[in-house]
């Protein structure tokens, strides 16, 4: 793969998605378009708008506290690390990052200099774990962790179904045996950013998914 020279001096800028102006989250979701086109080239590319609401949306989590540093080349976004610090009764000792290079500027120290970014983090913070994840679409993520140091923990799996081959009979028979408890529960769609009028319930909802999984992955050490 060809490496890429920067323009100019590349540059670490944190960025406040809460305040950002649209044409930096927009570089922000260009550089997104490129990471998960190599990390999932079957996936379609999500939407410019969808990346906006959802940057503009982190704001709404009162329990984590996210940072983000971005390496940018000119107008372009070609690094992140998108630090969470997680204020919960348990795991106060863990930091959650990802750290993401465009693949055409790795190998120059931009992974590192980010990297020093999610550990003052966690200095600031008081934390001692740092927990990050790799993919096996991306060999140079494993490569890189190995290398500052990382060791592998949990090891999980994505499973992908294609619609085109689902069983229409198995899954009109489960829509019926639904009908039968649809008193129960209500079923909601929002195509983009949560309402308003349902934040809050949204925010619990997730709160107690990221408590579960803490729980069950066994990272409350202290």
């Amino acid at each position: 793969m060809t490496r890429q020279q920067f323009t100019t001096a590349p540059s670490l800028k944190q960025l406040d998605p809460s305040s950002a102006p649209d044409n930096q989250l927009a570089a922000t979701h260009r550089f997104l378009t490129r990471m998960r086109a190599e990390a999932w080239p079957q996936d379609p590319p999500r939407s410019l708008q969808a990346t906006l609401d959802s940057y503009r949306s982190f704001s709404v989590f009162s329990s984590i506290a996210i940072t983000i540093w971005q390496a940018w080349d000119g107008f372009e976004v070609v690094g992140e690390a998108f630090v969470q610090v997680g204020y919960y009764p348990d795991n106060r000792h863990l930091l959650d990052f990802t750290l993401q290079v465009h693949p055409e500027y790795r190998e120059q120290g931009l992974g590192t200099a980010l990297l020093s970014k999610a550990v003052e983090v966690a200095q600031q913070e008081e934390r001692r774990l740092l927990l990050t994840e790799t993919d096996s679409m991306v060999p140079a993520g494993d490569t890189f962790a190995e290398r500052a140091g990382f060791r592998r923990g949990l090891a999980t799996h994505y499973n992908q179904l294609e619609l085109a081959g689902v069983n229409r009979s198995l899954l009109h028979r489960w829509q019926a045996q639904g009908q039968v408890r649809v008193g129960e529960f209500e079923l909601g769609f929002w195509g983009g950013a949560i309402p308003e009028e349902v934040i809050e319930e949204a925010a619990a909802l997730f709160q107690v998914l990221n408590d579960y999984a803490l729980k069950v992955h066994r990272f409350e050490t202290d």
